[in-house]
């Protein structure tokens, strides 16, 4: 014998309400961001201009005729050393050359 009866529904009870989170105003920046941003722009200079040097060498030795090298570092274990105060690992000086072509 079936039953035919229909399945009852249970009201849902709401949660309970929160208010939304307000957004902070910026603040202005700390007296050390003037500073670290000093840092990056000689950071950026040193690492353009390295980068020029590169280029001048590469082209100088091709108008010669000899073939265009570059020095890089080693990376490998055996060419790092850590770092105690920094607490981090360090590459040391060793380099391979590299051909470009």
């Amino acid at each position: 014998m079936e039953s035919t009866m229909a399945k009852k529904t249970t009201k849902k009870t709401r949660g309970k309400k929160v208010a939304r989170k307000t957004t902070r105003t910026k603040s202005p920046a700390p007296a050390g961001a003037a500073r670290r941003s000093d840092n990056w722009k000689e950071r950026d200079e040193k690492t353009a201009q390295a980068l020029r040097s590169l280029a001048e060498s590469v082209v100088k030795s091709a108008l010669s005729g000899r073939e265009p090298k570059f020095e890089v570092p080693t990376r490998s274990a055996s060419n790092t050393k850590w770092n105690k105060s920094r607490g981090i690992l360090q590459m040391g000086s060793a380099t391979n050359t590299r051909q470009l072509f």
